[in-house]
């Protein structure tokens, strides 16, 4: 795009900003889980959750999360930096509730690794996006058209 623009104006075209990576097909049929489970779902019928790891969640907001009742694909990650004391004698396991994965089975999965957002968010059965609206993951889901949720109770005052 950036070549066309300087061979258009006859000027070195910068580009500035954000800039994402574009969603490249899948040519070897080689789709990650996660993908391969958005395929099975309802057109814009998941949330995306991804509330990143500076947020200072807690078990119990994490186990609200997990019982809300709808299709959903989180991207669960532990607190980090200045907010990860509050929960740094929980496992894994402790931050869902006993019994959560097989509650939910079929209409929600979450994944503790790495998620490909950017892939995620331009997914068919994708739908909104709950988020802690940091600068990539805003920028990404404005990409996307998605609507944003962010409904962070300490951020009240």
């Amino acid at each position: 795009m950036f070549a066309l623009l300087t061979d258009l104006f006859q000027q070195p075209a910068i580009p500035a900003g954000i800039l994402l990576p574009p969603v490249i097909a899948d040519e070897d049929g080689d789709r990650p889980e996660i993908l391969r489970w958005l395929d099975d779902q309802p057109p814009k019928s998941v949330i995306y959750v991804a509330l990143g790891s500076e947020a200072p969640l807690t078990p119990g907001i994490l186990h609200e999360l997990a019982l809300a009742g709808v299709r959903f694909l989180w991207a669960l990650r532990r607190p980090s930096g200045m907010f990860s004391a509050a929960i740094d004698a929980v496992t894994d396991d402790d931050l869902l509730p006993a019994g959560f994965a097989e509650r939910t089975r079929g209409r929600g999965l979450v994944r503790t690794g790495w998620v490909p957002q950017v892939v995620a968010l331009a997914h068919g059965a994708t739908g909104a996006f709950l988020t802690h609206c940091g600068w990539g993951s805003t920028i990404e889901s404005f990409a996307s058209r998605h609507p944003l949720v962010y409904g962070y109770i300490w951020d009240a005052e």
